[in-house]
């Protein structure tokens, strides 16, 4: 939350906050939107959804939460394809979170070290993964309306 901070105190108050939400941080996070920051968070698992929603509540704070799927190397996030993702959304949904959507990081992007290479990878990575969560997505936005 520190990189979030020190960009809100240098004018940019358009945040996503592109690292699962851990629960000790939402102080802070809720101190950012309340000073006029658009904090938007993301998580990737039912507990964190949890406490999000449960802190949320408490405070009074709809907080925008974008849900991370795991398109490449499996350091994070849910498979597409997998049902917590629907459980995930229906948690926020139901606690009065904004669901923003999805986030996903290219596919390898830390081992390129030219703007080619991680161009290739952004334009082949893409088409694969909308591909993979498509059905998921559309299940999802059926299940949450």
């Amino acid at each position: 939350m520190k990189e979030a901070a020190q960009f809100f105190a240098e004018g940019i108050d358009d945040i996503l906050y592109a690292v699962a939400m851990a629960p000790n941080k939402l102080e802070q996070a809720l101190k950012l939107r309340r000073d006029g920051c658009e904090l938007k968070i993301i998580t990737d698992s039912v507990e964190s959804a949890e406490a999000i929603q449960r802190f949320g509540q408490e405070q009074g704070e709809r907080f925008e939460v974008w849900i991370e799927i795991d398109v490449d190397g499996h350091r994070s996030g849910v498979a597409p394809e997998d049902d917590v993702l629907l459980h995930i959304g229906r948690v926020l949904h139901d606690g009065g979170m904004h669901l923003g959507g999805v986030l996903a990081h290219a596919e390898s992007s830390y081992e390129y070290g030219t703007q080619e290479a991680l161009e290739r990878t952004a334009e082949s990575s893409a088409p694969v993964a909308c591909a993979r969560r498509k059905g998921c997505a559309r299940r999802a936005c059926r299940a949450i309306s």
